[in-house]
């Protein structure tokens, strides 16, 4: 252990408190599921994951950051002063992970995180086993001690059971940390299904895909292992659908149109994702699965947002543009959406902040017209 981590994280004794951090937890999506296959095949996925962190981390560790990352196996928590720093530290994770199948054997590695922003506390174990929280329970040290680790604070709990809570492969950003202004653009509202079969999504601020990710050989990659995970067990299906959700928003499809492409031209390229919509791909490969139609309805916000919506920052009102031409490969994306039943009938239990209320209207109106 180097100088430095051994300065960071609060080794021989000493307790170190970091004021005013981001605290992350993370960890890889059923890798306790892969233990049953092969123990190769889990040590593997382990390894690629540390990996992940180990490579990426002068993402995280920039400009003097004040930070450190603890890795158990399979999961890991870590702090940073810099939010902007952790974000960028854990999107280049999640390309590492996700580019990881690249079209070959692989499949994708992935995981869900939490960040929250609080106070980070770390000590050494043996400090707090034998002096305890005060001068009262101070016991002996024992001679040459072979226990090592690192205890936390509460902060880590509550990010921890922040990841609990969510059912989505993604990275769900606290409220307190989301509020951070300079990190506004990488974020975006995202769904993912916590509760019983009965009930809607719920939204939850995810982390955007940058550009380098949106390749259409990792997408085929995450639909690959997506209808893996839909044939194996419906308890996972359901932590995919948010990477959909974030895929679409994260596209900018008025770029990818530029040029007014017919849907044929998108099949190739960084448009692959309009062109399987617009084909029926996900009705026929995902249509038991639960979030379908939330997902459709994420792409049509997506449209309506990008082409008919504007928004006043000064007073948060929304305002329609009607009558503006939608591209022709988008306009068959909606078109073929509008008709499906499943679309239709997930709009009731949209969340209103998801899907507000101008996009709700030129959905009525433009299903209305399909009649």
């Amino acid at each position: 252990m180097n100088a430095n981590t051994k300065k960071r994280i609060g080794v021989q004794g000493e307790q170190q408190i970091h004021k005013d951090v981001y605290v992350a937890f993370i960890d890889v999506i059923g890798v306790r599921e892969f233990s049953a296959s092969t123990a190769q095949f889990y040590t593997d996925r382990i390894i690629e994951f540390q990996k992940a962190l180990y490579e990426q981390q002068l993402y995280l560790n920039s400009n003097k950051n004040d930070c450190a990352v603890y890795v158990y196996s399979d999961c890991a928590f870590m702090y940073s002063k810099s939010s902007t720093a952790l974000l960028d530290y854990l999107t280049q994770v999640r390309r590492y992970a996700y580019r990881r199948g690249n079209g070959g054997d692989n499949d994708p590695l992935f995981f869900k995180a939490a960040i929250v922003k609080g106070d980070f506390e770390s000590i050494d174990v043996c400090h707090l086993a034998t002096k305890g929280k005060n001068s009262e329970n101070s016991k002996k040290a024992i001679p040459d001690n072979i226990v090592e680790g690192i205890s936390f604070s509460w902060r880590a709990v509550e990010v921890y059971l922040a990841h609990e809570r969510s059912k989505a492969i993604g990275i769900w950003v606290s409220p307190s940390a989301a509020k951070d202004k300079s990190i506004n653009k990488k974020l975006l509202n995202n769904i993912h299904f916590p509760l019983n079969q009965q009930d809607g999504p719920q939204v939850f601020t995810d982390v955007r895909f940058i550009e380098e990710e949106l390749v259409d050989s990792v997408l085929d990659d995450i639909l690959g292992a997506f209808f893996k995970a839909k044939v194996k067990s419906k308890k996972f299906e359901k932590y995919y659908v948010p990477i959909l959700c974030n895929w679409v928003q994260s596209l900018d499809i008025k770029a990818l149109t530029r040029d007014d492409p017919k849907l044929d031209q998108l099949k190739e390229g960084n448009g692959r994702m309009l062109y399987l919509l617009g084909t029926g791909y996900f009705e026929r490969a995902f249509s038991t699965v639960r979030g379908l139609g939330y997902f459709y309805l994420t792409v049509l916000n997506h449209i309506y947002n990008t082409y008919f919506i504007t928004r006043n920052p000064e007073n948060e009102t929304e305002s329609i543009e009607p009558g503006i031409p939608l591209p022709k490969s988008i306009k068959a994306v909606e078109g073929y959406l509008l008709r499906l039943k499943r679309v239709q009938s997930a709009i009731p239990s949209m969340p209103q902040e998801f899907m507000g209320a101008a996009a709700r209207r030129i959905f009525l109106d433009r299903l209305t017209k399909l009649r």
